[in-house]
């Protein structure tokens, strides 16, 4: 399921459908406005428990760049390991994380990618995830 955001109350909507894995898009005027930034997603209690309850699933949750501080306030990271963009690397660690500088990698249903350069291999990771979690 692809959810497109046009403004935070989307979720609202989102909250009663039944996800099985998915992708949250921005439309370019919703980008611009900056409203899709981590640190404002990881302010809405809707954003973090849908997050929360996809991890408890054992769905997968693909997190890349500065979606780390998004899975921090779902507290989904303590004990993991995890990585991202170096400007988010003390914040896993203090949220009890492992940091792991590689581009790409799978912690257990966790999809991780360090930068937008590494999409490639983030990419990969997440079919990979969607593909077993498919039974694919």
């Amino acid at each position: 399921m692809i959810v497109k955001v046009d403004q935070i109350g989307f979720l609202d909507v989102a909250s009663n459908f039944a996800f099985e894995g998915g992708a949250l898009t921005m439309s370019p005027e919703f980008n611009k406005a900056k409203r899709w930034a981590p640190d404002k997603l990881r302010r809405s209690d809707v954003v973090t428990n849908l997050i929360r309850e996809m991890d408890t699933a054992g769905k997968p949750v693909a997190i890349i760049c500065h979606g780390g501080l998004v899975a921090i306030s779902a507290g989904i990271v303590r004990g993991r390991q995890a990585t991202g963009s170096l400007g988010i690397k003390d914040d896993l660690i203090n949220a009890g994380a492992q940091w792991v500088d590689r581009p790409a990698f799978r912690e257990g249903n966790l999809v991780w990618g360090r930068v937008v350069a590494d999409i490639p291999a983030f990419c990969r990771e997440l079919i990979a995830a969607l593909s077993e979690a498919a039974g694919t």
